[in-house]
């Protein structure tokens, strides 16, 4: 039996999505591409959880449902019947707030780092922010061919808020060890 995800019908550089085929670097396709990208590291995340048996169910709960909303709103964004609403970014800033009240020194920016975990999670933060940008690329390109879908304005609300979540995330499993931007200085003294 062949591998059925084999179909060779992208070999030129040309993807089916929508009932239609969309070059491979449209900022559609590009969007997609980098939820998937997200997902992908948050399983590093969690798979990382795991292996050193930490036992944040909080998180471990939490980012199994930023995976499913995640390809949700893939499947939305490509045309299926999903509905993306305010649900979704409210349940981040919700989830935020509750991790954030854990944050010592909070209104400092940080190097990224500090343990390996919260290196993961910055990580994944930054790649968040990229997808945020080529949304948007796509959503200007949409609006401008009249394609815009209404619904788009609360992906972008999610997106965005994802990145913030990812941040407190990042500082909360880091805190320990971690180094605060010395504004100004040339040099970093410890």
């Amino acid at each position: 039996m062949n591998c059925p995800y084999i179909t060779k019908s992208g070999d030129k550089g040309k993807t089916s999505i929508m009932n239609k085929r969309l070059a491979k670097y449209s900022p559609l396709i590009c969007f997609i591409g980098a939820l998937d990208e997200i997902n992908s590291n948050i399983g590093l995340i969690l798979s990382h959880i795991n292996e050193k048996n930490f036992s944040d169910l909080n998180l471990t709960k939490l980012l199994l449902n930023i995976q499913n909303q995640l390809l949700n709103i893939g499947g939305y964004m490509s045309g299926g019947n999903i509905t993306i609403d305010e649900k979704y970014h409210l349940y981040i800033e919700e989830q935020s707030n509750l991790f954030f009240k854990n944050l010592k020194n909070a209104n400092n920016f940080v190097f990224p780092g500090g343990s390996m975990l919260s290196s993961y999670i910055h990580i994944t933060r930054c790649i968040i922010r990229r997808s945020e940008t080529i949304f948007w690329q796509y959503i200007n390109q949409a609006n401008s061919e009249s394609e815009s879908q209404p619904e788009s304005q609360h992906v972008g609300q999610y997106i965005n808020r994802l990145s913030d979540l990812f941040f407190v995330l990042g500082r909360l499993h880091g805190q320990k060890n971690e180094l605060l931007w010395k504004v100004g200085e040339f040099l970093y003294e410890q």
